[in-house]
C-alpha cells in the first residue's frame, strides 16, 4: 500500500452545521468518565453522553446499546421497560427498579434506569455481565472499557481497526482528556479540538501517533478521516507533526468541513482511535 492518508471523506462533519449548544453540550468534557468500546474511544453523542451515577456506577444510553453492538433494543414507554436482545439473550430493565430479568430470571442490581434529559439510561456493568463482555475501570484516567468482538463490527466501522504498522506496546496509552468544538466566522472554518495524553512513560516521535475516526450516522455509512498508520505526501492530520514527551498533551485539529451532499446525514456518534507506529 502507498504511503497516503486513506480518506472516506475528505474533510468532515456534520457538527459544523449543528447549533454550538447542542455540539459543547453533546462532546465529552474533561473529567467525565469517558467510553471506550474496544479500541474506539466514544467522544461525541446525540443524546446524553455515558455518566457515573450517585450509586458509582457507569450508565449509557439504551440507544448506544443497539447501535454499537448491533442489540435489537425496545423501550415501553407505558411499562417504564426497555428490552435489549442480543445473541439469544434477552434481557429487561425498568426505571427506577434495582433488579432487572434475563430470559426470565431475577438479578438484583445496586443501581437502576433512569432518564435524563429525555435519554433512558442503562447501567453498562450489568448489560456487560448479561451478554458476557469484559469491562475494565480506569480509575487514574477514568476511562471505562467494553470489550466485545461483535462491537464496532458493522460496515460502518470496516476499516477503523486498519492501522498499519501498529506499535502494540502502547495500547491504550494515548487518551482523550478533552474535546472543544470551535466556531469559526463560516463553517468551512469550524473545527474539533481533541486534546490526546500520551500516558506512556516513553517520548512519541514526531509522525508516531496517529488517528482513526468514524462519523456515525447509521450501520451501513461509512465516514470517517483515517491514516490508517501510513503518512500522507500532502500533510499531516491526524499525525503529530512534534514530539511527545512523556505526560504531555497533543491536540489533533480537525478540520470541520461540509459533508458532501451524498453524504449528509445526522451524525449520532463520533468514535476516535490514537495509536503508535513502529519506528
Amino acid at each position: 500500500m502507498k504511503k497516503y492518508m486513506f480518506l472516506m471523506l475528505v474533510v468532515l462533519l456534520f457538527l459544523s452545521t449543528m447549533p454550538l449548544s447542542v455540539s459543547a453540550q453533546s462532546l465529552y468534557k474533561e473529567n467525565e468518565v469517558l467510553l471506550k468500546l474496544n479500541n474506539g474511544y466514544v467522544l461525541y453523542s446525540d443524546q446524553t453522553m455515558p455518566y457515573v451515577d450517585k450509586n458509582n456506577r457507569t450508565l449509557i444510553p439504551l440507544r448506544m446499546i443497539g447501535d454499537l453492538l448491533g442489540a435489537e433494543v425496545k423501550w415501553d414507554d407505558k411499562k417504564k421497560e426497555a428490552e435489549v436482545g442480543y445473541n439469544k439473550v434477552k434481557v429487561n430493565f425498568t426505571e427506577g427498579k434495582k433488579y432487572f430479568s434475563k430470559n426470565g430470571e431475577t438479578v438484583k442490581m445496586d443501581t437502576s434506569v433512569t432518564i435524563k434529559d429525555g435519554t433512558i439510561m442503562i447501567p453498562l456493568r450489568y448489560i456487560a455481565e448479561a451478554f458476557e463482555m469484559t469491562l475494565h475501570w480506569d480509575k487514574i484516567n477514568r476511562v471505562v472499557e467494553l470489550i466485545h468482538p461483535n462491537l464496532l463490527s458493522t460496515k460502518a466501522f470496516s476499516h477503523f481497526d486498519e492501522m498499519e504498522n501498529r506499535d502494540d506496546t502502547f495500547e491504550g496509552q494515548f487518551i482523550p482528556v478533552k474535546v472543544e468544538f470551535v466556531k469559526g466566522k463560516t463553517s468551512d472554518e469550524n473545527k474539533l479540538l481533541v486534546s490526546v495524553r500520551n500516558t506512556s512513560t516513553t517520548t512519541i516521535e514526531a509522525e508516531h501517533m496517529h488517528r482513526n475516526a468514524r462519523f456515525y450516522s447509521d450501520p451501513n455509512t461509512e465516514m470517517g478521516i483515517d491514516t490508517h498508520g501510513y503518512t500522507a505526501s500532502s500533510g499531516l492530520t491526524g499525525i503529530n507533526e512534534q514530539d511527545i514527551p512523556a505526560g504531555a498533551v497533543f491536540v489533533d485539529t480537525v478540520s470541520m468541513k461540509s459533508l458532501d451532499t451524498s453524504f449528509d446525514k445526522h451524525i449520532k456518534y463520533l468514535i476516535f482511535n490514537y495509536f503508535n507506529t513502529k519506528q
